[in-house]
C-alpha cells in the first residue's frame, strides 16, 4: 500500500508565493481559489485521463502505469499531455497534487450528504 500523506492547505486569499505578481494568478492557482472551475475541469477529462491522473497521484510513473493499464508508455504520455491541457497545469505533479485535493473535498462532501 502507498504511503499515507497530508496535503498542505492552499493559502489563504491575498497570500502570494514567491514570485507572483499581485493582481495575476499564475496558470492553475486559479483553482485554488475557485474550486468549482477545478471541478468542471476535471468532470472534462475521459474516464481514461481521469484514471491515469489518479494513478499519478499516488506516486506511479509512466512504465507503470502503462504496465498497469495494459497501453503503452507513449499512449500514457499522451493522456497525461491532454490533462494537463485541460486541467490548466504545465507539470504532472501539480495536477496530480489539485486532483488529490479535489478528491479529498469530494470525499468530504459524499460524506456530509
Amino acid at each position: 500500500m502507498g504511503r499515507m500523506f497530508r496535503l498542505p492547505d492552499p493559502p489563504g486569499p491575498g497570500v502570494l508565493a514567491r514570485g507572483d505578481t499581485p493582481g495575476a494568478l499564475p496558470p492553475g492557482r486559479v483553482f485554488l481559489e475557485n474550486p468549482d472551475l477545478f471541478a468542471e475541469r476535471v468532470r472534462s477529462l475521459t474516464p481514461a485521463q481521469r484514471a491515469i491522473l489518479g494513478l499519478v497521484a499516488q506516486g506511479q510513473i509512466n512504465k507503470q502505469i502503462a504496465h498497469r493499464c495494459g497501453i503503452s508508455e507513449a499512449t500514457v504520455k499522451a493522456h497525461i499531455s491532454a490533462v494537463l491541457g485541460k486541467l490548466g497545469e504545465r507539470s504532472r505533479v501539480a495536477a496530480a497534487v489539485r486532483f488529490a485535493v479535489f478528491c479529498e473535498r469530494e470525499s468530504r462532501r459524499a460524506g456530509d450528504a
